[in-house]
């Protein structure tokens, strides 16, 4: 559901602003956010991406996706993933190898969270960068971190063991 003026750039900072604006949805306060853009994805086109569905004039930054019935846009691409899951796992002769229930689409998070502790990111950041409530401590509620400051902690908690420099543009 994220419109293309979501991704946008403060104090240098490139990041994608999480909001219920224009009758986006958010499960919860916590998840009204703003994301700093992972290195990694800017390597990959992403801003590239962004770069044309502005001069495309778009307003949704990946259009083709269309809202099931209850106006949800995760479905369609949920349901392709779990389809995709299942084309992989005949290829996948040891069963014990294969994909299960436990990995659809929404796991992604959880292999987030995963790839933060492995790294020793700091858990108040990580919950501020994915969305996570921060607790019920008052202390919990006051001041900010600056954009600056959750990039440093993506790009130094946020990383996987993949060589990913040949799909580069």
């Amino acid at each position: 559901q994220l419109s293309v003026a979501d991704i946008q750039e403060e104090e240098g900072v490139q990041f994608i602003n999480i909001n219920d604006d224009d009758g986006k949805r958010v499960k919860t306060r916590a998840g009204i956010r703003k994301v700093p853009i992972h290195p990694e994805l800017i390597k990959l086109g992403f801003l590239d991406y962004v770069a044309e569905m502005r001069k495309n004039k778009a307003k949704r930054l990946f259009p083709d996706l269309k809202p099931n019935a209850r106006g949800e846009y995760s479905a369609t691409i949920s349901k392709w993933f779990g389809r995709l899951l299942e084309k992989l796992n005949t290829t996948i002769a040891d069963t014990a190898q294969q994909f299960g229930e436990k990995h659809v689409f929404h796991s992604f998070r959880h292999t987030v969270r995963t790839a933060f502790r492995n790294h020793k990111a700091n858990p108040e950041r990580v919950n501020l960068i994915c969305g996570w409530s921060r607790g019920g401590s008052l202390s919990h509620h006051y001041g900010s971190i600056s954009l600056k400051e959750l990039y440093a902690e993506m790009t130094t908690g946020l990383i996987y063991d993949l060589d990913l420099s040949h799909l580069y543009v």
